[in-house]
C-alpha cells in the first residue's frame, strides 16, 4: 500500500503497506489491494477523494504525484511507474487516512510494514510524514519519517493479537496535527510573476498557481527584478500586506 501526504507546511508522504502474520503456514499479504494498483477500492478513509490534493484531509490514487507536489515522483515499483494512493494531511487527529477490516487470530504475532518517503523536506522544513498505526483503537506505534527527500523508508509495527476477531486496523498521518499546520486561505493567496524571468520561470509560477487552487495572480511584461515598475503588481502586494495587517 502507498501513501501520500501533505501539509502547508504540509507533508507529503508516499507509503507502500502489507501485513502478515509470522505464525503462518504463508507470508502471503493480509491486506486487500495493498498496493493500490486495484485503485481507490478495498479500503476505507475519512479523507475526501480531490485528485489535485488542494487541501488538507484529501486524497488520490495516482501513478505520480500531482503538479506543484515533487514533480515527477513516482511509486517506487521495479516495473515502472504504478499507482500509489496520495493523502494530504488532515488537521483533525481522528481522520484516518487508510482503514481495513483484518481477521486475526489471538496469541499470533503480526507484523505491518511498508514504505515512506518524505517529499519536498529540504524546501518545507518540519513536513515529513509521521505515521501513527491503530489496531482496534488502540495504538500500536508512529512512525515519523527521516528528513531525506524523495527517499523511500521502511517502517515497521508488530504487535500479539489479544483475541480471534476481524479486527479494524487504521493509519494515520500526524505531521499537520502535530505541527499545527493549515494552509492560507483562499482569498489570502496572492501571486505574481514575470513572463520574461529567467530566474524564475513562468512555468513554475503556474505550476505554483496550480498548486494553490488558483488564486488571483498578476503577469507582468517583464524581468526577475523589473516588478515594481508595473502598477498592477504594486496595488496586488498592498493588498495582500493590508490583507494580513501588516500595512494599512
Amino acid at each position: 500500500m502507498r501513501l501520500l501526504s501533505e501539509v502547508w507546511s504540509s507533508s507529503v508522504a508516499a507509503i507502500a503497506l502489507g501485513l502478515v502474520s509470522f505464525a503462518s503456514a504463508s507470508s502471503a499479504n493480509l491486506l486487500v489491494n495493498g498496493d493500490f494498483e486495484l485503485g481507490a477500492v478495498g479500503f476505507s478513509t475519512d479523507y475526501a477523494l480531490d485528485i489535485e490534493l488542494l487541501d488538507n484531509g484529501v486524497y488520490a490514487v495516482a501513478s505520480a504525484v500531482p503538479d506543484g507536489w515533487a514533480n515527477g515522483f513516482e511509486d517506487h515499483g521495479l516495473l515502472g511507474p504504478r499507482l500509489m494512493a496520495l493523502f494530504d494531511a488532515s488537521t483533525d487527529a481522528n481522520d484516518r487516512a487508510w482503514v481495513q477490516s483484518v481477521m486475526l487470530e489471538a496469541g499470533r504475532v503480526y507484523r505491518f510494514d511498508g514504505w515512506v518517503p518524505a517529499l519536498t523536506e529540504s524546501i518545507r522544513p518540519e513536513t515529513a510524514p509521521i505515521l501513527e498505526l491503530r489496531v482496534g483503537g488502540v495504538v500500536i506505534g508512529t512512525f515519523p519519517a527521516a528528513l531525506l527527500d524523495d527517499a523511500w523508508q521502511k517502517f515497521t509495527f508488530e504487535w500479539t493479537a489479544s483475541k480471534t476477531a476481524a479486527q479494524t486496523i487504521d493509519l494515520r498521518e500526524l505531521r499537520a496535527v502535530l505541527s499545527g499546520d493549515d494552509k492560507v486561505p483562499h482569498d489570502r493567496r496572492f501571486i505574481y510573476g514575470g513572463v520574461g524571468d529567467r530566474l524564475v520561470p513562468a512555468d513554475q509560477v503556474r505550476d505554483f498557481w496550480l498548486h494553490w487552487d488558483r488564486p488571483r495572480i498578476e503577469w507582468y511584461q517583464g524581468a526577475h527584478l523589473t516588478f515594481p515598475a508595473h502598477p498592477a503588481v504594486r496595488e496586488m502586494v498592498g493588498e495582500a500586506l493590508r490583507v494580513a495587517q501588516i500595512r494599512d
